[in-house]
């Protein structure tokens, strides 16, 4: 799999999913889903994704319990970031079983603060397509991110 830094598009696939099959169902986890700044600046990206590619289904994620996710876009799910990272931490595949549910995802969207992108990208990498907001990580953490882009 791929890290990719990108300004989230509102072309989908965008460059980080490039070799995601749209055809089938398709499920996007979005980190960062729960604050008031991915609506603010990214809700129409989403919708036009959506509006290209029906069979996308978003999954928010974040370290709220009261999101205030878009009532604009299709979540077909929330879940308490600590929960869902810990259920994905003991899944060797992208499939994560929480909260009685078995959710494959395909790819996971990073809009959360810079400090927290490289442990993200850690989980997700080996099992899924990565894209970053910028910047993708913190100065100190550039060594770790080289070992984690050549995977």
């Amino acid at each position: 799999m791929a890290v990719y830094i990108e300004e989230i598009s509102q072309e989908f696939p965008c460059p980080g999913f490039g070799d995601v099959d749209v055809s089938q169902k398709k499920t996007i986890a979005v980190y960062g889903s729960g604050s008031d700044v991915l609506g603010r600046w990214y809700d129409r990206a989403f919708e036009n994704i959506r509006a290209r590619v029906p069979n996308v289904e978003f999954i928010g994620v974040d370290l709220t319990d009261s999101p205030k996710l878009s009532a604009k876009l299709p979540w077909v799910g929330y879940f308490n970031a600590q929960e869902f990272n810990r259920a994905a931490w003991q899944s060797h595949t992208s499939k994560v079983h929480i909260g009685g549910q078995e959710i494959n995802v395909d790819g996971a969207i990073v809009a959360v603060w810079p400090k927290d992108h490289l442990q993200i990208a850690q989980l997700w990498v080996p099992k899924a397509p990565v894209l970053i907001e910028k910047p993708i990580v913190m100065p100190a953490e550039l060594d770790q991110l080289e070992q984690l882009v050549a995977v």
